[in-house]
Parts: C-alpha cells; sequence; structure tokens
C-alpha cells in the first residue's frame, strides 16, 4: 500500500545520513591529515573499539601505500604477487588486528550503502511503476519524501564514489579475511598463492560489481539501474511528470525581486499582525530542495531531458535544468564536500549519447552538447552577479524579519510562515556561499572548459567577509528570536487548531456531505471515505493539551487518507483538501517547532568550513562590522552547547572529537576577539596622542577641559593631592568625559578624522559586546574575556614602561621606553577609551577593575634590598652576575624603583648653566641626572625622568604609595653605598689618620699621605652615588612631603645596628678627611668621573650631599654617651665638621694653584646648607628661598672669615 511509505521513505533517509556519516569517519580516520587532528583533539585510550585508538596502533604503518598496491590487483591474482602484498602488511598482531578492524568496518559500510541503494530504488520503481497521478501539488509530502529519496541516492552515490580507495580497501579486507580464514583451517598450504581472495568466484561478486562502476563517471550505475528495468519507460516517464509538476512552483518563486515589487511581503501589513496565509511562503521553504531535486532527477534521467511531461507539454525537463543550473556551479554532496554540477551533467549527457536507443533520442540530445557548454560559459560568467542580486533581497527579508520580532515579539506566531520562508532562504543563501566562495577554480571551474573562462571573473569568487558574515549575522539572529518567542508560536495555533482550523473543516465537511446521496458524495467518494472525512469534524480531536502536547491521531489518518485517493484516481474537494493540510502544518508548529527550525536553519555547513570563517570574522573584527562578526562566535558557541544541531555526525568517537575541535575553535575566536579589542583600545589612543601632539598646550587645557595650572599654589594643595592614591585614575573614569572636541572647522580639527574613525570603531566594538553579554547571559563568557584583555592591556602598557635590556657590553640596563609626561598622557587617553567601552554597565565594572589594578601595581612585593640587589646585577657583566635580575613578573613599582636605582649606578648630574658665582647651588638643585659625556646610547635622556615635572607626571601615575615604594629602595641604596665607604675608609685608615695629622700645617706630609691612599677614587665616586641618591631623595621630598624626613636616616641607622662600637665609629671621624682629600688637584685629575665632567659644581654639590646625610646618620652615636642635650651637640658636631672642611679648603688652596677653589665654595655652601636645615618639618620643607636665606645666615657664623673673603674674591 502506497500509504506505508510515509513510514518507510523517513527511514530510508534516516539510514542514508547515517551511511554518509559514517563512510565519511571511517574513510577519513584512514587519512593523515584527520589522524593527527583527532590524536590533538581526542584523549586515547585503550578501547580496541575506538577508531582513533586503532589507528595510533598504525602510526608507523604506511596505510595508503597498503591500499594503493591492493587497488592494482582487486581482481588479479598472478604468481607471486600474494609475497609481494604479505611483505606490506604489519608484522605485529596489534597492528594486524587494527588494520582489519578498520578495514572490516569500512566494508560493512560499503556493504550497507550496496543494499540500502537497492532497496531504496526498488521502492521507488515499484511506486513509479504504476503511479501516473501524483504530482507535487496533489500531495506535497509524498512528493518531497519521493523526490528527497531520489536526491540522497545520488548524493550517497557520488560520496563513496569519490573515495578511489574503495576498491583497495576492499580487497585489503578479502585477503585479511580469507588469510584469517585459511589459518584457522591449516597452519600450511601448498600453494601460497591459493590464499589470495579471488572476488570473482565469491558470494559477494555483486557488491564487487558495483565498486568497479565508478570511474569517469560515476552516475553511470544508477542509470544503468533505470533503463535495465522491464517498464523503464514508465518509471522515467511518472518520475519525470512529478519532477515537471514541480516547475510552476519553482517558477513562481524563483524571481524573488518580482515577487517584492508585486507586495507580497508588504511590511506595513506585517507590522499588523495579519496571518502569513499566502501558498508562496511554502513555496519558498521548499526553494532550496527543488532546486537539488532537479538537478539530481536531471542526473538519473539525462536521455530523457528534451521528453516533455504529458499534463504540460510545454515544457521539459532541460528548461528547469538550465533555469537551476545558470545560478550555481557547485552543490554540496557531505559536509564540506562539493561537486562540480555541470561537470556531472556533461558526463550524463554523453553517457546518454553513447547509450541512445535510436536516432531520434540521439538527435534529440545531440544539440544538447552546444548548449550545455554554452550555460556553462553563462554561469561561470554570471551566477555571482545573479547571486547578488538574489542575496540583497534575502538580506532586505532577514533584517525586515528581524526588525518586526524585535518590534513586537509577539508577531512571530502569525508571520511563522514567512519566517521560516526567510530563514530557508537564508540558509540556502549561507550554503551558496560557503559552496562557491571557499573553493577554488578545481571545483569551480567545469573540467570540459578551457581555463581562460574562469580566470577572467575568479575575482569575482573571491570571498568577501563582510558579504557572508552579514547574511549570517541576520538568519543567526532571527533564528534565535524565533526561539526565544516560541511560546507565542504555540499558544497561537493551539488556538488556531482549535478554534479556526476545526470550524472550517468541519463547516466544509458539512457542506460537502449534506449535498451527497446517502450512499456517495458528488465528488464519488464511496461511503466509507465518507465516514472518515466526518471523523476530521470532531472539534475535540484538534485539541492539543499544553503540559503533554501528543502526536495528532488526525494528521497521521489525513496522509494516509489523502494518498489513497490519489492512488485510486478520486479525490476530495480542494477546498477540504487545503484546510487539512494546513492544520497539519499548525500541529507541527504545535508539536515540532524545534525539528522544523532545524531543517530550515541549520549551521552545520558553517561548522565544516569553520577555518574559512574564522578568517573571515578576524577580518571582520579589523576592518568590518564588529556586531556582525560577533554573530559568527555566538553561532560556535551554540553549536558547541547543542542549541543547534550538528548534522552528519553520527559516531560518538567523531562526537567527541568535534566537540573537543569546537571548544578550541571557540577559545581560538574569543582570543581573536581580545586582541581586536585591545588594538582597537591602542588604535584610539594612538590617535589621541597623534592628535595632542598638533595641539598647543593651551588647545589641549581648552579642548580637553583641564584644571589651568595657576602661579603661586600652595604647597599644602600638593599635600593633599598627593595623599591620594589614584587621584588621576579616579578623576578619568567618571563618566562624559568621552567626546572633547567641538565641531569646529580648525585645522586641529579636521586632523581629528582618524581620532574619530578610531573611537568609532572602538564604540562599536564595545555596542557589539554589550549587546552580546546581554543575549548570552554569561554563557560565553565575554565580561570575563573584556576584563582579562583590558588587565592585560593595561599591565602591558604599565610593565611595558620600564623593559629590561642587554647593551653591547653585555650589561643589562633598565631602560624608559616614554617619559613620564608622554607615558602619563597616554594613560590619560587609555583609560578614557576603556571608560567609554562600557560606561558604568553592571557587568563589567571597568572603572573599579582598572582602580584595583594599579593598586596593586602600586604595592611592592619586594624587600627595597633586593631592589637594589637587582640593580647592582644589572650592572655587572652577564657573567658575574649572581643573582636574578630578571624584571618579567615584576609590578609597577618595583620596575619604576629598580630602574631609578640603577640610573644612580650609572648616570651623573648635568652640569650648572653658570659658573663662578655661590649661587650655583641654587640653580644646582633645579638639574637632573643625564647621560655621562660622550655616550652615544639612544636612550632617553634622564633629565625627562627625574626633573620636578618628570616626577609629578610620575606622581599622577603611581601615587603617593608608589613614590613611597620608590624612595624607600633609593634610601636603601644609599645605605647600602654608606656601607661600602665604610669598608673604604677602614682599608685606608692609616693614611686618613696621617692625613688629619697634618692638617694645616705640613703640606708635604699632607701630599705624602694622599698619595699613599689606594682607595680615594673609589671613596670620592661612592661619594657622589651616595649624593646623587641624597639628592634624588630631597627632589621626592618636594613632590610627597610627610612627617618621615628622618626615616631614610634610621633606615642607614638600624642597616649598623647602633650603637656604633668605639671602633666603627673612630673609622667614621676619618671621613671629612677623606672629603677633603678629594679635592686635592692630583685626585682631581686622576678620577675619570670627575674630570670628564670638568669638576663643575655638581660633582661638588653632590659630594656636600653626601657628606651631610653621612654626619647626619652618625651623628647620634657621637653623642649617645653625654648628657648634654643631644641636638645641641649634634649642632656642635656638625659646626666642627664644616670648620674642618673649611680649614681644608684653604689648605689645598695653598698647596696648588689649580685646586678648584670655586667648586669648593659651592660644595661649602651646599654642606653647611644641608647640615643647617631642621632635621624635620611638621608642614613640609620650606620653599627654596627660606631654606638658602637661612643657610647664607648661618655661613656667618660657621665659616671662617677667610672664607668668606675668598668667595667674595670670586664672585668678583
Amino acid at each position: 500500500m502506497a500509504s506505508s511509505l510515509l513510514d518507510e521513505l523517513p527511514c530510508l533517509l534516516d539510514e542514508a545520513d547515517e551511511l554518509m556519516a559514517r563512510l565519511s569517519f571511517n574513510m577519513n580516520v584512514l587519512l593523515p591529515t584527520v589522524v593527527a587532528k583527532g590524536k590533538k583533539a581526542v584523549i586515547l585510550d585503550e578501547d580496541d573499539s575506538n577508531p582513533f585508538t586503532l589507528r595510533q596502533h598504525l602510526a608507523d604503518v604506511d596505510v595508503e601505500g597498503i591500499i594503493k598496491a591492493f587497488s592494482k590487483y582487486f581482481l588479479a591474482t598472478p604468481t607471486g604477487i600474494t609475497e609481494k602484498l604479505q611483505a606490506l602488511l604489519p608484522s605485529k598482531p596489534v597492528q594486524q588486528h587494527a588494520l582489519q578492524s578498520l578495514v572490516a568496518k569500512i566494508f560493512h559500510l560499503i556493504k550497507r550503502v550496496y543494499q540500502w541503494q537497492q532497496a531504496a530504488w526498488e521502492v521507488l520503481i515499484n511506486f513509479f511503476v504504476d503511479s501516473s497521478h501524483l504530482t507535487f501539488d496533489k500531495h506535497r509530502l509524498l512528493a518531497s519524501l519521493l523526490l528527497n529519496v531520489v536526491t540522497k541516492s545520488v548524493k550517497l552515490h557520488l560520496l563513496w564514489t569519490s573515495y578511489p580507495t574503495i576498491s583497495g580497501v576492499l580487497a585489503l579486507h578479502a585477503y585479511l579475511h580469507s588469510t584469517k580464514e585459511s589459518s584457522s583451517e591449516s597452519s600450511t598450504s601448498a600453494d601460497p598463492s591459493a590464499q589470495f581472495h579471488d572476488p570473482l568466484h565469491q558470494p559477494e561478486y555483486r557488491l564487487r560489481e558495483f565498486v568497479l562502476c565508478f570511474g569517469t563517471n560515476p552516475l553511470i550505475k544508477i542509470q544503468q539501474d533505470l533503463q535495465q528495468h522491464e517498464r523503464a519507460d514508465d518509471i522515467s516517464r511518472n518520475l519525470l511528470e512529478l519532477m515537471l509538476s514541480c516547475f510552476d512552483c519553482y517558477v513562481g518563486c524563483h524571481d524573488l525581486a518580482h515577487i517584492q515589487n508585486q507586495g507580497l511581503f508588504d511590511i506595513a501589513s506585517c507590522f499588523q499582525g495579519e496571518y502569513a496565509a499566502s501558498s508562496l511562503y511554502q513555496d519558498l521553504l521548499a526553494l532550496p530542495q527543488l532546486e537539488e531535486w532537479v538537478l539530481c532527477v536531471a542526473l538519473c534521467l539525462p536521455q530523457h531531458w528534451k521528453a516533455t511531461a504529458v499534463r504540460n507539454a510545454s515544457w521539459q525537463l532541460w528548461d528547469f535544468v538550465q533555469l537551476v543550473a545558470q545560478d550555481r556551479l557547485v552543490i554540496f554532496v557531505h559536509r564540506d564536500y562539493v561537486v562540480n554540477i555541470h561537470d556531472l551533467l556533461s558526463q550524463q549527457l554523453h553517457s546518454a549519447l553513447a547509450s541512445a536507443s535510436g536516432p531520434a533520442q540521439l538527435s534529440a540530445l545531440q544539440p544538447l552538447k552546444a548548449t550545455l557548454r554554452q550555460l556553462s560559459k553563462r554561469a561561470v560568467r554570471c551566477a555571482a552577479a545573479k547571486r547578488h542580486e538574489r542575496r540583497v533581497f534575502v538580506l532586505w527579508f532577514l533584517r525586515n524579519g528581524v526588525r518586526l520580532l524585535e518590534h513586537n515579539s509577539a508577531l512571530v506566531a502569525p508571520l511563522l510562515p514567512m519566517l521560516l520562508a526567510a530563514c530557508a532562504l537564508g540558509r540556502d543563501e549561507v550554503e551558496w556561499l560557503l559552496a562557491h566562495y571557499m573553493n577554488g577554480a578545481s571545483k569551480l571551474s567545469p573540467g570540459y572548459l578551457k581555463s581562460k573562462h574562469f580566470q577572467r571573473v575568479a575575482t569575482m569568487y573571491t570571498l568577501d567577509p563582510s558579504v557572508l558574515i552579514e547574511v549570517i549575522a541576520h538568519y543567526h539572529r532571527l533564528r534565535h528570536l524565533i526561539e526565544e518567542k516560541n511560546h507565542f508560536v504555540t499558544r497561537y495555533y493551539r488556538l488556531f487548531l482549535a478554534r479556526a482550523d476545526c470550524e472550517a473543516i468541519a463547516y466544509e465537511l458539512q457542506v460537502i456531505l449534506a449535498k451527497a446521496p446517502p450512499n456517495e458524495t458528488q465528488d464519488g467518494l464511496d461511503s466509507h471515505v465518507a465516514t472518515m472525512l466526518e471523523s476530521f469534524s470532531d472539534h475535540s480531536r484538534f485539541q492539543i493539551a499544553p503540559d503533554a502536547p501528543a502526536f495528532a491521531s488526525w494528521r497521521r489518518e489525513w496522509y494516509q487518507l489523502s494518498i489513497y485517493l490519489l492512488m485510486s484516481g478520486a479525490s476530495v474537494p480542494q477546498s477540504l483538501s487545503m484546510l487539512l493540510d494546513r492544520a497539519c502544518r499548525h500541529a507541527t508548529y504545535v508539536q515540532s517547532l524545534d525539528r522544523m527550525l532545524d531543517r530550515a536553519v541549520g549551521f552545520s555547513k558553517c561548522w565544516w568550513h569553520a577555518e574559512g570563517l574564522q578568517h573571515a570574522f578576524q577580518r571582520q573584527l579589523a576592518h568590518g562590522d564588529a556586531g556582525q562578526a560577533m554573530s559568527v562566535l555566538c553561532m560556535f558557541n551554540d553549536l558547541l552547547g547543542g542549541q543547534f544541531a550538528l548534522d552528519e555526525v553520527i559516531e560518538v568517537a567523531e562526537s567527541s572529537l568535534e566537540l573537543a575541535l569546537m571548544d578550541d575553535q571557540v577559545v581560538q575566536m574569543k582570543t581573536i576577539l581580545g586582541e581586536a579589542l585591545e588594538r582597537v583600545i591602542k588604535e584610539a589612543v594612538v590617535q589621541e596622542m597623534a592628535l595632542g601632539a598638533k595641539l598647543s598646550p593651551l588647545d589641549v587645557i581648552e579642548r580637553m577641559k583641564l584644571p589651568k595650572k595657576h602661579a603661586g599654589s600652595s604647597d599644602k594643595a600638593t599635600k593633599s593631592a598627593s595623599n591620594q592614591e589614584t587621584t588621576t585614575t579616579m578623576m578619568l573614569l567618571t563618566p562624559g568625559m568621552e567626546s572633547r572636541l567641538p565641531a569646529t572647522s580648525d585645522p586641529a580639527t579636521e586632523s581629528a578624522a582618524p581620532l574619530k574613525t578610531a573611537r568609532k570603531r572602538l564604540g562599536a566594538l564595545a555596542d557589539a559586546l554589550h549587546s552580546v553579554m546581554v543575549s548570552q547571559s554569561g554563557e560565553l563568557g565575554l565580561c570575563e574575556l573584556v576584563e582579562r584583555q583590558v588587565t592585560r592591556f593595561v599591565l602591558s602598557f604599565l610593565h611595558g614602561l620600564i623593559t629590561s635590556d642587554a647593551s653591547e657590553v653585555a650589561t643589562q640596563c633598565f631602560l624608559l621606553k616614554r617619559s613620564w609626561s608622554s607615558a602619563l598622557l597616554y594613560w590619560q587617553n587609555l583609560l578614557r577609551c576603556v571608560q567609554s567601552l562600557f560606561g558604568l554597565s553592571e557587568r563589567v565594572d571597568l572603572p573599579s577593575l582598572i582602580t584595583t589594578t594599579l593598586t596593586t601595581e602600586c604595592q611592592s612585593d619586594l624587600d627595597p634590598r633586593r631592589i637594589v640587589l637587582a640593580a647592582h646585577d644589572a650592572a655587572r657583566p652577564s657573567g658575574s652576575s649572581n643573582g636574578d635580575s630578571s624584571i618579567v613578573h615584576w609590578k609597577l613599582v618595583d620596575r619604576i624603583a629598580v630602574f631609578y636605582v640603577s640610573m644612580l649606578s650609572t648616570k651623573c648630574l648635568s652640569p650648572g648653566p653658570g659658573r663662578g658665582r655661590p649661587r650655583w647651588l641654587a640653580s644646582s638643585v633645579t638639574h637632573s641626572f643625564v647621560l655621562p659625556p660622550g655616550n652615544e646610547s639612544t636612550e632617553m635622556d634622564p633629565v625627562k625622568s627625574t626633573s620636578p615635572s618628570a616626577l609629578r607626571k610620575l606622581m599622577g601615575i603611581i601615587g603617593f604609595s608608589g613614590m613611597t615604594v620608590v624612595r624607600a629602595a633609593v634610601e636603601e641604596y644609599a645605605a647600602i653605598h654608606a656601607k661600602t665607604l665604610y669598608e673604604c675608609l677602614e682599608k685606608d685608615k692609616i693614611a686618613l689618620i696621617r692625613l688629619r695629622l697634618a692638617f694645616p700645617e705640613d703640606q708635604s706630609e699632607i701630599q705624602m699621605a694622599i698619595s699613599i691612599m689606594d682607595g680615594l677614587d673609589r671613596i670620592i665616586q661612592i661619594l657622589l652615588r651616595i649624593g646623587s641618591a641624597v639628592f634624588f631623595i630631597q627632589q621626592l621630598d618636594r613632590l610627597c612631603p610627610e612627617d618621615s624626613t628622618d626615616k631614610w636616616i634610621r633606615r642607614s641607622q638600624e642597616a649598623w645596628g647602633y650603637p656604633l662600637s668605639t671602633h666603627i665609629q673612630a673609622t667614621w671621624n676619618l671621613l671629612p678627611w677623606a672629603f677633603v682629600a678629594g679635592f686635592h688637584h692630583g685626585i682631581w685629575e686622576k678620577s675619570v668621573y670627575l674630570r670628564e665632567l670638568d669638576a663643575t659644581e655638581t660633582n661638588v654639590h653632590l659630594l656636600g650631599c653626601a657628606l651631610g646625610f653621612l654626619v647626619r646618620v652618625f651623628e647620634p652615636s657621637m653623642h649617645a654617651d653625654s648628657k648634654e642635650d643631644p641636638a645641641a651637640q649634634g649642632r656642635e658636631e656638625r659646626r666642627y665638621v664644616v670648620q674642618l672642611v673649611s680649614q681644608g679648603v684653604l689648605s689645598m688652596r695653598r698647596v696648588s694653584p689649580r685646586y678648584p677653589s670655586v667648586a669648593m665654595l659651592a660644595v661649602i655652601h651646599s654642606f653647611a646648607n644641608t647640615l643647617s636645615e631642621a632635621p624635620s618639618h611638621p608642614e613640609g620643607p620650606a620653599s627654596d628661598e627660606s631654606v638658602e636665606d637661612r643657610a647664607n645666615t648661618e655661613l656667618h657664623s660657621w665659616l671662617p672669615h677667610a672664607l668668606l673673603e675668598m668667595a667674595l674674591d670670586t664672585s668678583a
């Protein structure tokens, strides 16, 4: 009974899908590329049923070589062949078992393919032998099932014939099988060649013949099967009639632009919620299938291309083929495997000409050779252009469907037929793009055409990522909206069935049956059929329970009854048939909407082209709409999460493989997304910096609305600002600062076009990320991705400020990559760009994230001593370094600290601008560190990192706590060098004692004592480094004042473990003599460090700073046992040291006229200035003017009169 086909045909289709999936997987497992892919994605186990495990055992075996060797001797067994083939096989039992298992699986699959094709054609032939009544408009369900079986049979045949190694696999299986049986029967054989399996004498000879059928024309076997039947003409004619009955349907919906102009897709009426009742929507839903049907049927019936149908003699199958083939070059067979449809048509045409039954048929087909060639040329030239016109409508259709549902989500129910049609067109467009843009010229160009025809239009088939991703974006969005609002569909069509469909069917039946005679209706239906029809008027049968929507039994009854009426030649009124068919569709919407969506809206083809889509995704992020690119990532994530069905996968092992690969794919695309986010932020910041460089400072202040700095600002305001950890960060992370450039026409604003473009791209990406975050509800992990990427970018910038590099002398140096002024401006622009991403979004709190990150980076993890040791190790040659000086994992504040400590060890101070006046002191404290003279390095001038303005910029980044860490490291540096200085004093202790005893009378003894001092040059260098540290701490005191001026002095004292021993104290008392001896002309000229700087006031200023610091460090120990006031004792001690140094100055001047008296005046002035300052100041340090006035007052009471006269003479 024909109605049984409703059960049999779907089973055949499901089995064909299973066979294709299993055959593809098992054949691909034998390929090395897929094996390597499986190794990475699947964890192999000891289960021999896992194909990957079996293939892993054959890693060292040339499986392809074995199969190729056996394929040559598929049907021949010459003498000596057995030994040659046996030598190719693996010798290990495990490998033999693995090879036999894999080959046996493929053998049984080919056997099942053969059996399936025999069963499928038997069903089709039995139906089409006698059936001449079926047309597409009479019974769409049965016609669709039959044509789908024909199509699936053609595709299955094309798939297995695409593997040229099938014959070798079957020959290998036959040999292994026969060898196994022979070895079980007898352990030896007299004739080794008798063991070889001869397929010609086996029961499965037909299977062997089936395998040998493919070659230049893989479809010849299907054509022969149809021609060999005794009623081949009836079968072909009925199949042709069925196919041509679809022609009107296809032509009616093929020209989409014409349909649009007719007003079918009136969006205004759609907004009113009218039911999409047009039958054209069902035709559009079936349109992609119609194109495959006609091509596959044409491949099966090449001898009937010019035949006409009985019912419609005006159309031929060739007309249908031309209409379809002019828009496409290839079609999908399975997964990503495509075949050129024009090549197949040419092969079938030549086979039809070769097997023509008579002159009439030959004369009808002969002209098609030239026509087919012209058709192929036209398709190569015009298919892409025609498809572009079609794509414009499809995008319009999808875009408006999305807009309708976003406007009113309840419209999904009445407009569902139209939305499903839009989805079907979108899927067809995506698959067309994948088939034609993801394959090269070898696939797209027909083989019988010259290559020049395709080369002229090759650029038209180059993938444009924006085109493909735009279709996927709207297509994916529309499906999501339908799925989200499917409860409207269920409720709407449940009520539609119960209140509209059942009423209309009951009324129509009442009209039909009321006019019919007692035993027969007016349409010739007998009483039994009328009784069955009358059962459809029962309203209760159309009630579908909301909690358990069981299968509507009346739907199956109607399908079977309609087939029975069709086959018997009877019919029901078309109005009743249309009502029942519509009710069946509505019941399907209620009960199987998800399955319908999977059929109409599938993304499996996208997964099989994941690599190409990933490249398109990356290019779209870089140059296109980021929101549309995000749809690709969401699509793969939905496939991974199981929201979309992955077709064409059956095997459990392959499912695990694809799941692991999908996970890797999503991770890779999220990485690409993170890099794109980082790239657009960086681009926006760079453009901000470029624009800032073109504007004057006043323009920057005005445009960026920065506060202007007024002269004479109080130190109290500086102190208040410095007590906030991240003042700049918190100020910049407030909303409302995104657009700072007014729309003026000045040149500076015109140069802001790149900045506007960069910020536009940044905003587009932020909007796309935010919309996905809202829709995905955290499933994709984009919130964590954004936080992680922004944190990474911020840390990359912060850590990139200080880098470690090796110079030509194999010593590691720490470099500041940009000035602090530039770094602060970059940091400000970076914070503004990051803030503009999501503002104050609750999902991603970037302001708090950045504040926390910066706060963490400003809290040191290292002890100050370790920072100093790291700087010392970096200054040594690489071979002598005894510590870890790498800063890769260090925090920002530790990097800055080691940079400044390293700079203090290797750099010097710039000389003052003037000479000959004691007021050099006022100018020397305003200078910063520079490179030594003659240094050819390209590293940054230290003046840009140590000037007061630069330090203020640094404080704007790391805050007060960060500056405290830097200060602590510099203090530790000074303390360590103080200890080193003591060791040098201890070595030259005897000479220093002689020097002290000789002052001021015996000049010759002074010179002799200085000459025998070995480490005097070393002592002076250490004093200069200590002075540099003290000078830098003084600079920091101006920025970060607090009640802790003496902390660094106490740190040095604690390093010695006060109170000092008598021996240590006696050694330190010799320090002023070493200081004075350093100004002897012999030492001055011998010191390379001092001579290169020409002994300027900078050096003596640093010496004075160092001596003042050391005196204050060791002053408490000198008077620890005194009962007098320690402050008074300390003041007397400092006065004594000043006088001692002054006497040394006078003595040195008498010894040598080359003595740098002007420089000595500067150092005495600096020394007295340092010692006369109060130990601490509760409200911060006084201004420079007050300190200098107080120092000048103290000089008159501390310095000898002769020294003051010398100063006056020098000034004059």
